[in-house]
């Protein structure tokens, strides 16, 4: 999967590095097998095609190895050469960690591969992939946006990233730099499970044509997290299909999987550690420290020698490799190689669209048997997923395009709800979103169909002839007999009339319906007016089309007769 988090310009760069790096310096002379393996550095690489006038104005040379100073100051919003900040405009957060993780079963195939050879081909497989992913990423936000709130509208730039790659999880502890400081979150350095991933530091600088310096639009990224992971997935399936190795989906069709390797192997290397951290705050108090006062750099000190001394303890001193073996040995799985000479499907485009489309429509269908109205990201989601099993047409980033055909299917089919087969209804409402300033709201695409349009209407008509049927209601002499009868003495409000204590009751003991936009499920965020087509295509596909106008009422698409 791809996840995120935010880096805070305030934070301490030296802190973010020694997180992203694992601690590692990055001139250690032991890097040159993991470059072997990779076919680039893992422990800090640029994006391999960086633009010339991102290179500018962040202040790098990408002939020139990464050092520490320089890369600890870009965390910090500041030139990698000069130390001066980017732009004269603050920047509250300096970078995006974007982590892409493929499932389990491609790192065990990575880690008790047959030989170095093909250790190293699997790795590479997955750099491929991460790298596509984050340049449809960067197209899709790398968008500087102009004026407060970008109120004089967005135009595309350049990006910037620098990729770190890590081959094991380990459970993270989010340590405060002392009472009032930032929050860091660090690996505790215990024996961890086997995980391949890699870290995307994506710096918060756009670079347009113009030389304007902006930051990055990230409201993509709330949405469509989730579409990126799917086409990441769908990549990395490519990749390994390539080399000859079988590609099946996990549990719940969310990712590519490695065939080969069973589910129980995936499940015994799944675990997690937490007695380091308690040990560490029990050591600290010994010592007659206070460990929330602590600073982040002296808690990283303390987690690192109770975790050495854990090791030592428990495991003997063995590395991590050296314990996976065992583990494995004692679950009783061998594994010999994930290359199987397994033979690709060779399907037109036409039948990859079509079994992609058919997947989908699939998923949506379950989506829409719990909730009446969806974010349009989820339709691109199971698009993207749905090209997982099917394969992606071309390299690169013509894949991205394969979404948005699939997506122009699922809207002209529609979906079948209870036997019944439903339009989609493609509209914009505006809502706040994280990132937005506050009494901000920007246009949001949603979905629903015809079918539930039709519930609530329905609904709607039924509430207001139960409103204004009064053949069964008691009269408001009834009720205060009924009351009085009763002993219960009703609560007086300040300036009521005789009678007025009964007539709440009565009220309040009426069985009324929910009425959409009133409170029931149903009726919340319906879309308000058609996309005209915005939101199907990704925002790359969609840079030179002109903007559609806004159909009033809503689009109904895919509605059969």
């Amino acid at each position: 999967m791809i996840s995120f988090r935010k880096i805070s310009a305030a934070s301490t760069g030296k802190l973010i590095r020694a997180y992203l790096s694992e601690g590692t310096a990055l001139d250690d002379p032991g890097r040159g097998l993991a470059m072997y393996y990779a076919g680039r550095d893992p422990r800090a690489s640029w994006r391999p095609d960086m633009a010339p006038a991102v290179m500018r104005a962040l202040g790098i040379d990408p002939t020139q190895a990464l050092d520490n100073e320089a890369l600890e100051g870009l965390f910090e919003a500041k030139r990698a050469d000069t130390g001066e900040a980017w732009t004269q405009h603050k920047r509250s957060i300096s970078a995006y960690d974007l982590t892409a993780s493929p499932d389990k079963s491609v790192t065990l195939a990575i880690e008790f591969a047959r030989d170095d050879a093909e250790k190293a081909a699997l790795i590479l497989a997955v750099w491929r992939a991460n790298d596509d992913a984050m340049r449809y990423i960067a197209g899709e936000i790398g968008w500087a946006r102009r004026g407060d709130g970008g109120k004089h509208g967005a135009e595309p730039g350049d990006v910037g990233w620098a990729s770190f790659m890590h081959f094991t999880a380990r459970p993270t502890l989010a340590v405060q730099d002392g009472p009032d400081g930032q929050t860091y979150v660090m690996d505790v350095p215990v024996p961890g499970d086997p995980q391949t991933h890699i870290h995307n530091a994506l710096f918060n600088m756009v670079v347009t044509a113009d030389g304007h310096i902006g930051s990055l639009d990230t409201a993509a990224m709330h949405d469509r997290m989730h579409e990126f992971d799917g086409f990441f997935q769908a990549r990395l399936a490519d990749e390994l299909r390539a080399l000859g190795i079988a590609v099946s989906y996990n549990k719940g069709d969310l990712a590519a999987v490695v065939s080969c390797v069973p589910e129980f192997a995936r499940d015994a290397f799944s675990k997690g550690h937490k007695a380091t951290v308690r040990k560490a705050k029990d050591y600290a108090q010994r010592q007659g420290l206070d460990w929330d006062a602590l600073p982040a750099e002296r808690k990283f000190s303390l987690l690192g020698t109770t975790a050495q001394n854990t090791r030592l303890e428990k495991f003997d001193g063995k590395s991590d490799r050296e314990l996976w073996r065992e583990h494995a040995e004692c679950i009783g799985w061998q594994h010999t190689t994930a290359i199987t000479g397994e033979a690709t499907p060779k399907l037109t485009r036409e039948q990859r669209i079509e079994q992609a489309a058919r997947f989908a429509i699939r998923h949506i269908e379950k989506e829409f048997a719990t909730v009446a109205v969806l974010n349009l990201g989820v339709l691109r989601m199971w698009a993207a997923r749905g090209l997982i099993g099917t394969g992606l047409s071309g390299a690169g980033l013509s894949g991205t395009e394969d979404i948005n055909t699939v997506m122009r299917e699922v809207e002209a089919r529609g979906v079948t709800l209870n036997g019944e087969q439903a339009g989609l209804i493609i509209g914009e409402i505006a809502a706040p979103m994280r990132d937005d300033e506050p009494g901000q709201a920007r246009m949001r695409t949603r979905v629903t169909n015809t079918v539930q349009v039709r519930i609530e209407r329905e609904l709607t008509e039924l509430s207001e002839a139960a409103a204004a049927d009064r053949s069964g209601a008691l009269s408001e002499a009834a009720v205060e007999h009924a009351v009085a009868a009763s002993g219960i003495v009703l609560p007086k409000r300040p300036g009521d009339r005789p009678g007025a204590a009964c007539g709440r009751a009565r009220l309040r003991h009426r069985r009324w319906p929910g009425v959409p936009g009133r409170g029931s499920r149903g009726g919340q965020d319906q879309p308000r007016a058609a996309a005209g087509g915005r939101g199907l295509e990704s925002r790359r596909a969609a840079r030179d089309r002109p903007e559609p106008g806004l159909a009033p009422g809503g689009r109904v698409a895919g509605r059969r007769h």
